[in-house]
């Protein structure tokens, strides 16, 4: 199952602030972490107020993606900017082995797609623009 991924961040290598999945069978999930203390300017400008979701604390964060994903067999994630499967792979640790997710998936980075995104700067709207310019690609 083809799994579309957008991540919204702090800047360039920058905390995550939102991350968004959204499965070719339609199935989506979208979550707002903590806002960082310092936001930078263009992050403050462009992405906070698109969020449309209120945050939620790191471990709700993690416990949420992790019951999402574990509904998804046979994922291939694919993402059109490398930061997105930094952030995403990190949100699958845990504090040790036993908390860590074990989550069998392949990786597809596709940095050619262009898309018009209904909002953009907001991970879910982004990663629905992307599924739709992957499959307008594969057509």
């Amino acid at each position: 199952m083809l799994v579309f991924l957008d991540t919204e961040f702090n800047g360039f290598g920058g905390e995550l602030i939102s991350m968004a999945l959204v499965c070719e069978d339609g199935r989506e999930w979208y979550e707002v972490k903590q806002i960082p203390a310092n936001v930078e300017p263009w992050v403050a400008e462009n992405v906070i107020p698109k969020l449309h979701k209120e945050a939620i604390g790191h471990d709700a964060f993690k416990s949420s993606l992790h019951r999402f994903l574990k509904g998804i067999k046979g994922a291939e994630i694919v993402a059109d900017w490398p930061s997105d499967l930094v952030h995403f792979f990190h949100e699958m640790l845990g504090a040790d082995h036993s908390e860590t997710l074990q989550f069998n998936c392949t990786v597809r980075l596709d940095t050619s797609l262009s898309y018009q995104s209904a909002e953009p700067h907001n991970a879910l709207f982004d990663a629905a623009a992307l599924a739709g310019a992957y499959s307008r690609k594969a057509a």
